[in-house]
Order: C-alpha cells, then sequence, then structure tokens
C-alpha cells in the first residue's frame, strides 16, 4: 500500500517471515567471501509486489527492494523465443488476483449465493497452531514496517 507523505511515496509492509538463513553450497563468483556454514539472520517484508529483504551477519546487514513480475514480463524483457514457464506456486509478493473481490463479500457477511458466511480460527487448548500449519504466534508480531520506494 503507498502512502503520500511530503512528495516521497511510503510503502506501509508487513512482517512476511524471518529466520537464520544458512550457506550450504556455494557456484560462481561473490564480491565478498561467502562459505558453507555461513549464517544470517533475514527478515522479509511484504506490499504486493513490492518486497523489502534484510540479510544481517556479525559484520554488516543488507538490504534488497524487489518488484513482483510476472513470468511472461520476465521471458519479453530478454527475448526469450517461446513462452515463459507457468507460475509454480506463489510468491510472497504477488499481487492476488482476487484483491478487493474477496473483501466486498467479507465485508457484506453474504457470500454471492446468499449463504451467511465467516470463521473461527482458535488453536486447541495447549497447541499453537491452526490447521494447515498457520503459527498463531506470527500474527501477535505482524508490525506496519515503512519503506521509501
Amino acid at each position: 500500500m503507498y502512502v503520500q507523505e511530503e512528495d516521497v511515496n511510503v510503502v506501509v509492509a508487513q512482517h512476511f517471515q524471518g529466520g537464520q538463513a544458512v550457506v550450504d553450497h556455494v557456484v560462481g563468483e561473490f564480491y565478498w567471501a561467502v562459505a558453507r556454514g555461513d549464517t544470517t539472520e533475514s527478515n522479509d517484508y511484504v506490499s504486493p509486489p513490492f518486497m523489502l529483504s534484510s540479510e544481517k551477519d556479525e559484520s554488516e546487514i543488507n538490504w534488497s527492494h524487489g518488484t513482483y513480475k510476472a513470468p511472461r514480463e520476465i521471458w519479453e524483457a530478454f527475448s526469450l523465443p517461446g513462452e515463459a514457464p507457468a507460475p509454480q506456486g506463489i510468491a510472497p509478493h504477488q499481487p492476488s488476483p482476487y484483491a478487493g473481490r474477496v473483501a466486498r463479500v467479507w465485508a457484506a457477511g453474504r457470500a454471492p449465493n446468499g449463504l451467511e458466511i465467516g470463521a473461527i480460527s482458535d488453536p486447541l487448548p495447549g497447541e499453537t497452531e491452526c490447521g494447515d500449519g498457520w503459527d498463531v504466534r506470527s500474527t501477535a508480531s505482524i508490525l506496519p514496517t515503512r519503506f521509501v520506494n
């Protein structure tokens, strides 16, 4: 989501995931020293189609900004022959094809067929996850984060 502040575009993003990244294989040349077993603390913040990622080790922090592009856009940018491959899965910062449409239905409280809709998802006593591995603990740590685009 964009917010206009004094002629500067500010992107308000949410923490998507974080953890420890470990190098398990190295191929090619890097402008920094990298070796198997190196670790960094990593965090990703998303506001589709944007993603801001950080990697921090004992000596530095590196920030990267990315913008989601559909496979077709990348294919065409490099003038590759044939068709772009079909996407596999969903990228963390991939815009939803349903953006705005589903929210209107939920806000109305009715499905298109007139049925009442709603959902309650609480973990069982002593558990920290609800069905399909949704981590309830992570929802409490989602805080808006701002970065300048």
